[in-house]
């Protein structure tokens, strides 16, 4: 949820502008790209943002952990023990 102050500032052309620094592309090559690319350095440009920071890294590794569709039987295990079960 956001403030409404949020909703009138938002930006428009932020992602063309980190696709564009990601890639030293103008804003304008950045357009003119294939979606193929484009899609691609849209996700390379977003991973590299996040990586610049300890709160980045730290979603980047929960949205990983979040992902994972196998369970941990270690940490379950683990869990289990230190639970006294």
């Amino acid at each position: 949820m956001s403030d409404e102050w949020e909703n009138k500032y938002s930006l428009v052309s932020g992602e063309l502008k980190a696709i564009a620094d990601y890639t030293g592309l103008s804003i304008r090559e950045v357009t003119d790209l294939p979606i193929s690319l484009f899609l691609l350095f849209k996700k390379d440009s977003w991973i590299a943002n996040n990586l610049k920071s300890q709160q980045g890294r730290d979603f980047l590794k929960d949205l990983y952990r979040l992902q994972q569709t196998e369970a941990d039987v270690d940490a379950i295990r683990d869990f289990n023990q230190k639970r006294g079960g």
